[in-house]
């Protein structure tokens, strides 16, 4: 039987973890789906954490190594959208450029810059078309 959703919000976090002298940018993409948080962290390591625990999913034994792929896919089995998905829609709803506004390409590539920074380049002209926290320029 499907569980009916009457709630679904996306949010994402930029920031770091690490020793301060050597940072690690960390990327926290949550959805709250019914009042459940999923959250898949993608930094040193990636991480699923479900209302803050890490749930048991099915590769977790003595026998099988960390899996990166497989974790993201029990976040994306749950949350049920990808991770590029989910990025797309976050940036679409948060008001962050759906086109490139020097070439008008509409595919864009979202990533992270420095520790705790998120960019999106034109996948077309290759042109920075978006950044937060750090200015475009500041960098330029």
């Amino acid at each position: 039987m499907e569980t009916l959703i009457t709630e679904r919000r996306l949010s994402l976090e930029n920031s770091t973890e690490g020793p301060s002298e050597d940072p690690y940018s960390r990327d926290t993409y949550t959805v709250r789906i019914n009042g459940v948080d999923h959250s898949l962290i993608m930094g040193l390591i990636t991480r699923y954490l479900v209302d803050g625990v890490y749930p048991q999913l099915d590769y977790q034994s003595d026998y099988v190594p960390y899996d990166e792929d497989h974790i993201i896919s029990c976040w994306e089995s749950e949350v049920g959208m990808s991770h590029d998905t989910f990025i797309k829609a976050y940036h679409r709803v948060h008001g962050q450029p759906s086109k490139c506004s020097s070439c008008g390409g509409r595919k864009l590539t979202y990533s992270s810059g420095y520790a705790g920074e998120a960019i999106a380049g034109c996948s077309s002209c290759h042109k920075l078309v978006w950044c937060e926290p750090v200015t475009k320029a500041m960098i330029e």
